[in-house]
């Protein structure tokens, strides 16, 4: 199963163009991806999202995550709209990842599947 199938992101390709993904930080370490998740569908169709791992921490999560719209229109308008708005407690900041200029290669830090590579398990839908 590729990961944009297991994303629920409509196929190969979906979401994939320059300009698609974001960094999300200051995430509490209790956030779950779907919790990222719900919060970043305010701006548009999530194709992916994840938190970026800490093995050896309490609750495994870095507090930081990345999330992958279908458009890049969405991405902005999550930069635009999500800066600064509070999930689980916590102020988040929103901005353009980048990292994403290398292509569909996951930033370092992230796999292709759950438990690999820096993901949290169970992080794929």
């Amino acid at each position: 199963v590729n990961v944009e199938d297991r994303a629920g992101g409509g196929g190969k390709g979906a979401g994939s163009g320059a300009g698609c993904r974001v960094f999300v930080g200051n995430l509490p370490y209790s956030a779950s991806w779907q919790d990222l998740k719900d919060h970043m569908r305010a701006a548009g169709d999530v194709v992916f999202c994840d938190i970026m791992a800490e093995p050896g921490t309490a609750l495994g999560s870095k507090g930081c995550g990345l999330v992958r719209y279908a458009s890049s229109r969405e991405a902005r308008r999550a930069i635009r709209e999500l800066t600064e708005t509070t999930l689980k407690g916590r102020q988040i900041f929103v901005r353009e990842d980048r990292e994403a200029d290398a292509g569909d290669v996951p930033p370092r830090g992230f796999g292709g599947g759950a438990g690999a590579g820096g993901l949290l398990a169970g992080s794929l839908w």
